[in-house]
Formats: C-alpha cells, structure tokens, sequence
C-alpha cells in the first residue's frame, strides 16, 4: 500500500523518519497509568474513485467517529493517537507501524475491533511532550518542536494542529527555524478528537483482550502492561522526544 499524501510524509518527516536516530543518553525511569489519560485520535481515510483514482479525507466529521466500515469505497489509512493527562499538562504521542501490510483484508485499522478498541500491538512510536496553553511542545537533547493549536471552544472536543515550528541544533534544514501553516499546504487538516476507545493489548490474548493499565519506562526498555500481559519494547529506538535527557 502506498500513501501518496503529502500530510503522512511531513509527520513521518518529524516522528518517524528519524525515530532511530536517537544519539542522547535516555535517564528517566517512570511509570504513566493510563486512566489518567484522555485518547485523542487522527484517522486519515482514503476514497477509491470510480476511475480507479485515490483521494484522502478525514475519517471523522463534527467530532463524531464515523463507522467507515459502513461506507462503500472508503477505508482508513493512518491513525495517529495523543494521550492528553486529564488533570495535568502531559501529553504522549504515538504512531502506528510503517511497516505493516495491506495486503490482508481487513488490515489492523479496519477491523471490527478497531471500533471500540487502539491495539498497542501495532503501535510504532512513543513521544512524550507538554501541553502549554496553545501549544504542545516536545524536546530533545538538540531540538524543541512546537504544535501550536487552533482556538478552541471551551466545550471543544479536538486539538487542530495549525502550525509547526521546529528549532534544531543540528544542521540546519529547509524547515527549520521556520513556522510552517499546516492550512496553507494541506487541504486534510492535521485534527485529533476525543475517543472512547480503550488501549489493549492482543498479542497474547487467549479468550479476551487485555486493556492496557501502564506505560512504564525502564531506562532501556518501555514496557506496556495490562492486567495480565505486557509487551517489552526498545525504548532507545522509539523515544525521539522525552521528559528527561543527560
């Protein structure tokens, strides 16, 4: 499967592209429990035309999940999630495998289970940031990267990301340095809403699934753990953007 959106390409620019290329010293050893967590959800769709051309759109509309399961010719390409600390600034970031096929019907964002469910199983990337005022910050040992956020309403259910602004130490890029309007090059804004869907993990599940209870970190090792199984991960590959560095 190929995605052909200029959207896809600028986030994997910033999150993914160069999530191995940690070079600081990870230090922080802490424990995140999720039910102190909202999740906030981007899914990106993709149309298939009756000429056989693509076109991607927003799965969501209003704030609402659409049950794209029930629409002809329309499927979910991407999603991408915040966690959003209910009673506090924290925010976690994570991503979805690049690497994973489509060749198999349905594939992991258009099951049946994705309905209700974000299954860590498939999750790629962990970015851990803060929420301050408008804007959501994440921070490395050489680069601080700015979300800044739409206005909101009080009431408000989503975070509409309206503009990156990324300051690096590193070799200067096209971008960097830069405020760059995601309005002004995208017609798919970058837009996360409030989801009831529960974290759960699969890979071990026998009868049921197993909602995820923490997200630890070890020092070399993020470790997802539910209530009866865990998945180990390499956190020195995942982790770009971190609370602490040394």
């Amino acid at each position: 499967m190929k995605i052909a959106s200029k959207l896809i390409v600028f986030v994997l620019f910033f999150f993914i592209l160069n999530g191995c290329a940690n070079s600081y010293k990870i230090s922080t050893i802490d424990t995140v429990n999720v039910d102190d967590y909202s999740v906030y959800v981007f899914r990106l769709c993709e149309k298939i035309r009756v000429e056989g051309t693509q076109r991607f759109l927003l799965c969501d509309t209003d704030c609402k999940p659409n049950d794209i399961n029930s629409l002809e010719g329309i499927q979910v390409r991407e999603e991408l999630y915040f966690l959003i600390e209910k009673q506090g600034n924290k925010v976690i970031y994570l991503t979805t495998k690049t690497d994973r096929s489509f060749d198999i019907e349905p594939d992991i964002f258009n099951s049946e289970a994705h309905k209700e469910f974000v299954f860590v199983d498939d999750l790629e990337n962990v970015y851990y940031g803060i929420l301050d005022k408008n804007s959501i910050i994440f921070t490395n040992k050489n680069e601080i990267l700015k979300f800044e956020i739409a206005p909101r309403e009080d009431s408000s259910c989503n975070y509409r990301i309206s503009t990156l602004l990324s300051n690096s130490k590193e070799d200067p890029t096209v971008i960097n340095n830069r405020l760059i309007s995601l309005q002004d090059i995208y017609s798919v804004p970058l837009q996360f809403i409030k989801s009831e869907r529960v974290l759960a993990i699969k890979e071990n599940r026998k009868y049921e699934l197993d909602s995820l209870q923490t997200i630890k970190l070890t020092g070399k090792r993020i470790v997802f753990k539910g209530k009866r199984d865990s998945i180990r991960r390499s956190q020195r590959k995942r982790l770009k953007y971190h609370p602490e560095f040394d």
